[in-house]
């Protein structure tokens, strides 16, 4: 998977710190695998609820992620029911996009990660 690749392009997109909520699925370990590529965030994901590291001491916020590929509806829900680690849901203007590449050692593209970030200040973001 091109988690580089992945995490440049969240920087690129002005996320590089803060808390990673991911929403994993049984095809990836998201949070954790970007935070190999951005050290100053900490990260929480459904698969391991109960396991947090420390928060960072400066935040861009928040960054909600998730298999786009597996799991495309996953941002209408997050959209409706609050978001762990945020409590409240989606708002309508939080940014969404997808980051999208290829895999490592061929041209087939890999799995499709939708992301929402959340600025500073909105629900439980600090």
């Amino acid at each position: 998977m091109p988690w580089r690749d992945y995490a440049a392009q969240l920087q690129d997109k002005g996320f590089g710190r803060g808390t990673i909520i991911s929403f994993d699925s049984p095809y990836a370990d998201i949070s954790v695998n970007l935070r190999r590529f951005m050290p100053e965030t900490t990260v929480w994901s459904t698969k391991r609820p109960y396991v947090m590291a420390s928060p960072p001491t400066i935040s861009d916020g928040r960054l909600v992620v998730w298999n786009d590929t597996h799991e495309p509806r996953v941002l209408d829900s997050l959209r409706q029911t609050a978001v762990p680690r945020l409590g409240i849901p989606l708002a309508p203007d939080v940014p969404v996009g997808r980051l999208e590449g290829t895999l490592v050692w061929s041209d087939q593209p890999a799995t499709v990660i939708g992301y929402a970030l959340v600025s500073p200040g909105q629900g439980d973001c600090p």
